[in-house]
């Protein structure tokens, strides 16, 4: 109503309302996406992220697979074959992960904007420029663009979520093969031992290369097992992010009036803006340089790997 913007106006009982809740709304996504940042960055050391780790893994695998491939293991072949899939499948959830971070990023932008206005709309009404009634509105449809814009981080969430939980899997069929084949050569080194010439000092040869394949088992059994630690975290961490949205979204859609005056909102909404962007600053410096040198390092070694195929 016209009258609603003059001065004095918050005395005319028809233009009095409460103002929605914009501190506690501003506080949920605050602390929402902090606790985001400390998971896609710092569950693992400061200078760690999500695809960061992922991307140690499928080095390492990569690496890995080389020297499996050329062995002379049973399972070669196929163990090899299941370390492709892997370190395809990695490269892929790496990806995954790097989009959630910039679908992250991209949210963060759009909260401070988001916040920027609300922050607006509050000055107006302490200045009677604007009335509760067209505040609430500013309010509504603020909330309803934080709710899209975690509808869209949830899908992402959902799908990076799908990728670890399928790189799992393979790691825990890689496992079986490793596990029979090192039941295997333990047991055709046991043989071999028992037999009178290898006694005597001979069968050296042979001996010497069930060792070698024991040895490559143990490796790969140690690799698959911080390979599991960090897919595990990393699935623990997005689990957590996906649960925080889910529970900002339901804040997010109960509208809450209090009873606050207008500058105890305008100075929470400003120092929710401050946090947020320092929240921004934490996930542009964190782990994209690494990644990208890891990236090129990886680049290095698969041409290496294959000069190193075409002497073999």
């Amino acid at each position: 109503m016209i009258i609603c913007k003059f001065p004095l106006s918050s005395h005319i009982p028809l233009c009095h309302a409460p103002i929605p809740d914009f501190s506690r709304l501003v506080d949920r996504q605050v602390e929402t996406y902090e606790q985001i940042m400390d998971q896609q960055l710092s569950y693992n050391g400061p200078s760690s992220s999500l695809a960061l780790d992922i991307k140690k893994a499928e080095l390492a695998t990569a690496d890995l697979r080389t020297l499996i491939k050329y062995s002379s293991l049973v399972t070669a072949s196929e163990l090899a074959n299941r370390l492709t899939l892997f370190v395809d499948k990695a490269r892929s959830v790496g990806r995954d992960l790097q989009i959630l971070q910039a679908r992250t990023r991209s949210s963060l932008d759009n909260l401070i904007t988001y916040n920027i206005f609300a922050l607006k709309a509050l000055e107006d009404v302490r200045d009677n420029k604007i009335s509760a009634k067209e505040l609430a509105g500013a309010y509504n449809q603020m909330m309803s663009l934080i709710e899209n814009d975690l509808k869209r981080m949830i899908l992402v969430g959902q799908d990076a979520l799908g990728s670890l939980a399928d790189l799992d899997e393979m790691l825990i069929a890689i496992h079986d093969l490793a596990t029979h084949e090192s039941a295997y050569q333990n047991k055709e080194l046991n043989k071999l031992l028992a037999e009178l010439w290898t006694i005597f000092g001979g069968n050296r040869v042979r001996k010497q290369l069930f060792e070698e394949n024991l040895e490559l088992l143990k490796n790969l059994d140690k690799h698959r097992r911080t390979a599991v630690s960090q897919i595990q975290t990393t699935l623990y961490s997005l689990t957590s992010f996906q649960l925080d949205m889910e529970e900002l979204r339901e804040q997010v859609s109960r509208p809450s009036i209090i009873e606050m005056p207008v500058e105890v909102h305008i100075e929470s909404i400003g120092k929710g803006i401050e946090r947020l962007r320092n929240s921004k600053v934490a996930l542009k410096s964190g782990g994209d340089t690494k990644i990208s040198k890891l990236i090129d390092s990886s680049n290095e070694n698969n041409d290496n790997n294959v000069a190193k195929e075409m002497t073999i």
